[in-house]
């Protein structure tokens, strides 16, 4: 026995629209020869086709969600990369420009030191060192130029003056009489005095004469040890 479901829509006996009614799809069991009965009755009418068709699921499609999801994912990946590589060249050039200056403005750059000695028992020379105290750096260099020629066993003056002479844009002269200082001991100033020469190379462009200064500096363990260490490894990384 075969049994039949026909979804039917239900007439209201009246009208001429065979649609109008409760407008509600009805099921109705046939079977066998019982069926012969659904052509004849009054109440039943043509299916109705206005119901909307079921759309079967693959069970593909949760894949597509998925792929989608992955592609999302190394897009964003890709995209942080580029932007990463970008970014490390950015700096990397930004490296490459800061060595090719370091030599020349940076390392040569100083402010001059406070003088540190007992108060000076000659006259000019005493004058001399408070117009430097004072900063009057210009004033000072004719001045202590004065006091370290008529008293040259003054390694004191002869240091000042080479350090004014540098600062105020004299740096020949500024070489000069520091290598003087250094030629002549330096006593207290042995280490300073080598410190500021080698500024005074570097903004002249003698880095080689420079380099043996401040590894001459390093050598003597003082106050300016690691600051001539500084130095020295960017000079060294600059010519890299």
């Amino acid at each position: 026995m075969v049994k039949v479901l026909i979804a039917i829509g239900c007439w209201d006996g009246h009208s001429t629209d065979v649609n109008a009614g409760c407008g509600k799809p009805h099921v109705l069991a046939c079977e066998g020869a019982g069926a012969q009965s659904l052509r004849s009755t009054r109440s039943l009418v043509p299916l109705n086709w206005n119901v909307p068709p079921v759309t079967a699921k693959t069970g593909r499609e949760p894949w597509v969600f998925i792929y989608s999801g992955t592609a999302v994912v190394m897009l964003c990946a890709v995209a942080v990369f580029l932007w990463s590589v970008f970014q490390s060249r950015r700096e990397g050039g930004g490296v490459t420009a800061r060595r090719a200056t370091v030599t020349d403005a940076d390392l040569a750059r100083f402010f001059p030191p406070a003088y540190n000695g007992s108060p000076p028992a000659a006259h000019d020379f005493a004058s001399a060192i408070e117009l430097y105290s004072h900063r009057d750096y210009a004033a000072a260099v004719p001045a202590l130029r004065a006091a370290a020629d008529a008293h040259p066993e003054l390694i004191a003056a002869r240091f000042y003056l080479g350090v004014c002479e540098l600062y105020s844009g004299a740096r020949d002269a500024g070489v000069t009489d520091l290598k003087k200082t250094v030629a002549a001991g330096g006593g207290p100033y042995r280490e300073q005095a080598r410190f500021y020469l080698a500024k005074g190379l570097i903004g002249s462009g003698d880095i080689p004469a420079a380099k043996d200064q401040l590894e001459q500096v390093i050598a003597l363990h003082g106050d300016l040890e690691q600051q001539a260490e500084m130095i020295l490894a960017k000079l060294k990384l600059a010519q890299t």
